[in-house]
């Protein structure tokens, strides 16, 4: 099933058709989405003003790739896939912060609509088995945890964002 790509930038707008295949399992619509940027994500990059091009964690150093967050919306016609593109550059600590502060962003914007959340381990991503709640981090009250021990080995980086979202 053909599906539109779209993406925003700073004043840039990127849109291409991606042919899908159906049904669409969540493996499947990762695989064939990473497929799909990879090919144009250099070109996105470049396309992008030397202002845009900044790495959005440290803002110092122009971006080396961006970073995808695809969402799949099959029940709008036609078809969307929607992405949150993020410019980072070659540190590997700022890859990891700018993923960090795209979870709670989205944790935030999920909840803010009455929905329940990302419903996964902030740290490794593990999901919430049914009828139970992962833990949240005490300070913030938005990033979740399904141990102690990915609540310990996330604080690095967590709490550079956990501030903002207190």
């Amino acid at each position: 099933m053909l599906h539109t790509y779209h993406a925003e930038i700073g004043d840039k707008t990127f849109q291409f058709s991606l042919e899908l295949p159906t049904p669409i399992t969540e493996a499947t619509f990762q695989m064939e989405v990473a497929k799909a940027v990879e090919e144009v994500s250099e070109s996105m990059l470049s396309h992008l003003s030397d202002e845009d091009k900044m790495c959005v964690v440290c803002k110092k150093v122009p971006a080396a790739r961006l970073t995808h967050h695809p969402m799949l919306f099959s029940e709008a016609f036609p078809p969307r896939i929607e992405d949150i593109p993020q410019q980072v550059c070659a540190s590997p600590e700022c890859a990891v912060l700018a993923e960090a502060q795209y979870m709670m962003d989205m944790e935030i914007a999920t909840t803010a609509q009455g929905q329940p959340g990302l419903g996964k381990c902030f740290k490794c991503g593990t999901r919430a088995a049914p009828g139970t709640a992962l833990m949240r981090c005490s300070r913030c009250k938005v990033a979740k945890y399904c141990s102690a021990e990915c609540q310990k080995s996330d604080w690095k980086f967590h709490k550079q964002v956990c501030a903002s979202a207190a």
